[in-house]
Parts: C-alpha cells; sequence; structure tokens
C-alpha cells in the first residue's frame, strides 16, 4: 500500500492497481490459496482495514477460496501489535477521506465497524461503543444502520 502511494504521489485515483505476477499466482496456488488475482476494489483505506480486521480479529478478508478465523488472534499475542493494528484503523480513516464521496459511506462505516470490534475484543466496551456511536452520527443513513444500533445497544446492555 505505501509502495502504491509512492509510485503514485499526488494520485486522485483511490484504487490499488498492478497484475499477480506468475510467481505470486504459483505461490498462492501452492499454498492451496485457490485463484490469487488482482481487486481493482481494493483500495489503500480498504487494505490497511482488512489488515487491522486480520489483527484484531483473526479474520483475513478475500483470502482466495479460504474462509477462517485464526486464534489467538495477532492482537491477543501483545500491546506491539495493538498499536500496529490501530496505527492501520487511524490510516484506514484517513485514506477513507480521500476517496470518491459516493465510496466514502460504505468504506467509513466498514472501518469504523472493525475499529469497535477491536475495542470489544480487546474488552473495552466503552470504547467500542464509542466507534460504533461515531459510525451512526456520521452515516445516519447507511442501508445497515439498523444493524449498527443493535451492536451499539448490546455492548452498552441496552435491550
Amino acid at each position: 500500500m505505501r509502495a502504491w502511494r509512492a509510485a503514485h504521489p499526488g494520485s486522485e485515483e483511490p484504487f490499488l492497481d498492478g497484475e499477480v505476477t506468475d510467481e505470486d499466482a504459483e505461490l498462492a496456488e501452492a499454498a492451496n490459496l485457490g485463484e490469487a488475482g488482482s481487486y481493482d476494489f481494493a483500495t489503500p483505506a480498504r487494505v490497511a482495514a482488512d489488515l487491522a480486521e486480520f489483527i484484531f480479529c483473526g479474520r483475513p478478508d478475500y483470502y482466495g477460496d479460504l474462509n477462517f478465523e485464526m486464534t489467538p488472534t495477532l492482537a491477543s499475542l501483545g500491546p506491539a501489535y495493538v498499536d500496529v493494528g490501530f496505527q492501520h484503523l487511524d490510516l484506514a480513516l484517513a485514506e477513507v477521506e480521500l476517496l470518491p464521496e459516493e465510496d466514502r459511506p460504505d468504506a467509513g462505516v466498514r472501518t469504523l465497524h472493525i475499529y469497535a470490534l477491536a475495542h470489544k475484543r480487546l474488552g473495552r466496551p466503552a470504547e467500542a461503543a464509542a466507534r460504533w456511536q461515531t459510525l451512526l452520527d456520521r452515516y445516519p443513513t447507511h442501508e445497515d444502520y439498523g444493524e449498527y444500533e443493535a451492536l451499539l445497544k448490546d455492548v452498552l446492555g441496552i435491550k
């Protein structure tokens, strides 16, 4: 992600480009990860949020044909991983603001949700609630508003 930004200074194009090399495709196949592909919807915001989700939740996003959660999570292994995870989430939030206006709501909601989940998994319900509240305040017309409102109420113990 940083290499892409360095190679495209000042670019207004938010989507990462690049082709999967034959060598990487072969490595993915050898590791039974399914078909390695280039995801044209991968933005720096998405990549940063995905890394944080993996660190805190043990879930890699769009990981070939596999769908799993790794335990223990990296965040549970030490504070250094927690710090890195939150750095990625802060970066993702900053990158959301660089997206075209029509792409910001979904990216912002997803990033704030992962931020809330990270706090919840770390046993920080007040911080999780604050992130879900921020999500609801910033994106009151989002189609999944009710789902996030329910998560906020749950973490607050509201029936």
